[in-house]
């Protein structure tokens, strides 16, 4: 199954022209709608996107610049699809706009793995707060340390503000400083891993 297809709008008439394979991402046949209008197409929209969509386009035409739209539809048998449609606008020999076309991207993959990434990074979030655990990185070489939230947390520093190598020892106890000063020395020296 194509993942894209091409399409073009009639500025003037208000209808589409849809390629095969924009009539197979949308879970269409070229006979279900031969040249569908805006009216039409808003149908297989998801509700909470049909104006996104139109004002796109307006904003599209009005301003002259690269139509951009990502967008949800909902085919025959109920699921949903993310899309993402990108185009452009020609002109007729008056100079004015007269068609909008472009290409359509079957996006449903990559933002259910986006989803994903970003639920379980909720859950790493979760489980570092309530286990008040954390993590960090450090690069040696340009000198950046990286902290999570809840390492910021754990050392009550504010994590509104860039975090320093020399901010950290500021943390750490008197007592436990040149323990970790000589771990960090030989980490630094690939003695120790």
């Amino acid at each position: 199954v194509a993942k894209f297809g091409a399409w073009n709008i009639d500025l003037i008439k208000d209808v589409a022209y849809w390629s095969d394979a924009v009539y197979s991402v949308f879970d269409l046949t070229p006979q279900d709608n031969k040249s569908p209008s805006m009216e039409e197409f808003s149908k297989i929209l998801h509700p909470d996107d049909v104006e996104k969509v139109k004002k796109a386009k307006i904003d599209c035409i009005a301003n002259i610049e690269p139509y951009h739209c990502e967008y949800r539809i909902i085919t025959k048998d109920g699921k949903i699809r993310h899309i993402s449609s990108r185009g452009e606008i020609l002109f007729n020999q008056a100079g004015e706009p007269s068609v909008l076309q472009g290409i359509i991207t079957d996006i449903t993959e990559q933002v259910s793995l986006k989803q994903a990434q970003n639920k379980i990074e909720r859950r790493l979030h979760l489980t570092q707060r309530i286990a008040h655990i954390a993590y960090w990185s450090m690069d040696y070489i340009n000198d950046k340390l990286t902290w999570s939230d809840e390492m910021f947390h754990i050392f009550d520093f504010d994590a509104s503000k860039p975090i320093t190598y020399q901010k950290y020892l500021e943390g750490i106890h008197p007592d436990d400083l040149d323990y970790l000063l000589d771990k960090i020395k030989r980490s630094k020296e690939n003695k120790e891993r």
